[in-house]
C-alpha cells in the first residue's frame, strides 16, 4: 500500500467497544492493527509457541490488516486485564464462493499462557460468536494446530471446540516449497 493512500487511512473514531466483562478480564472489539505496537510481545510468545515453522519470521502485513479492517472485512477481539494485552481472536470475514451466506474464518487466536484458566478461552470464543453474528456471518471456522497443546491435560484444542459446539471438517495438510 503506498503511503499516500496509508496516510489517508484513519482510525475507527470510537475508542474499543466493551462487550464483556468476566473476572476482571473485559473482551474489546479493537482493529487488530490497533495491537501493533502494544502486542508484540504477546504476538512474539504466540509465534513460538504455534508456529509451525520458525525458521520463517514473524512479519504480520499489517498494510492488508488495515485494508481489510477498512472494508469490514475483520473483526478483533483483544482480551484484556487491568488494561494489559493478554489474547486475542481474528477473524476474516467474506462471502462464501459456494453458499449464499457469510463465512468468518479464524485467522490468530492466542491467550497468554499465564492467563488460561477457568473458561476464559469458552468466554472469549463465546463473546467472537455473539460479534460476529451481530455482522451478519452465519458460518464460523476455526482451526486446530495439531502441534501445538494448550488445552487442558496438554491436549490440542479440539475439545474446546467441540464443547462449543463446532464440529470437524476437514483436515489441512501442509508443505513449504520455497
Amino acid at each position: 500500500m503506498s503511503v499516500a493512500l496509508h496516510a489517508r487511512i484513519q482510525p475507527l473514531p470510537a475508542p474499543p467497544r466493551i462487550l464483556a466483562r468476566h473476572r476482571g478480564y473485559t473482551f474489546n472489539e479493537e482493529r487488530f492493527t490497533w495491537l501493533r505496537y502494544s502486542g508484540p510481545p504477546l504476538f512474539e510468545r504466540h509465534y513460538r509457541e504455534a508456529s509451525a515453522d520458525l525458521s520463517v519470521p514473524l512479519d504480520p502485513n499489517w498494510d492488508l490488516y488495515d485494508t481489510m479492517e477498512q472494508k469490514g472485512l475483520e473483526v478483533c477481539i483483544a482480551l484484556r486485564k487491568g488494561g494489559a494485552l493478554v489474547g486475542y481472536v481474528v477473524y476474516l470475514m467474506a462471502p462464501h464462493l459456494h453458499y449464499d451466506h457469510i463465512v468468518a474464518e479464524a485467522d490468530v487466536f492466542f491467550i497468554d499462557q499465564g492467563h488460561r484458566s477457568g473458561w476464559l478461552g469458552v468466554k472469549l470464543f463465546q463473546v467472537a460468536e455473539e460479534l460476529l453474528r451481530e455482522k451478519g456471518v452465519s458460518e464460523v471456522c476455526n482451526r486446530i494446530k495439531l502441534h501445538v497443546k494448550p488445552g487442558r491435560g496438554g491436549r490440542d484444542l479440539g475439545a474446546l471446540f467441540r464443547f462449543l459446539g463446532y464440529r470437524p471438517v476437514e483436515t489441512n495438510y501442509r508443505k513449504r516449497i520455497a
